[in-house]
């Protein structure tokens, strides 16, 4: 995992908890995609969805999360996969969950 997480802010989202952070992406771990685990990282016990709400690098890259793979992945535009290493910069996402499922 080559990226740091900043939690910017926790919101009640009804009975489930909301959490918007910024992930550094300073270095791909794979080719196309960066390891990333919402429970994991957010304490949930059960994660129901993630959405990306902004990147560093919008014109360079689309960032999409897949939730069967615990993994963002990201393409650059054009249909080229970035290659390990690349550093893809500042992603922000919300991710909503349950921390006491």
């Amino acid at each position: 995992m080559t990226h740091t997480t900043t939690v910017e802010k926790r919101v009640s989202d009804g009975s489930y908890e909301a959490v918007f952070a910024t992930l550094d992406i300073t270095g791909l771990d794979n080719a196309n995609n960066e390891s990333f685990d919402p429970a994991a990282e957010f304490e949930f016990d059960e994660v129901l969805g993630v959405s990306v709400e902004g990147l560093e690098n919008p014109d360079s890259y689309v960032v999409q999360w897949d939730h069967l793979e615990n993994a963002l992945y990201v393409e650059g535009y054009g249909g080229t996969d970035p290659t390990a290493g690349t550093a893809v910069g500042q992603v922000r996402v919300k991710a909503s969950g349950d921390p006491s499922a």
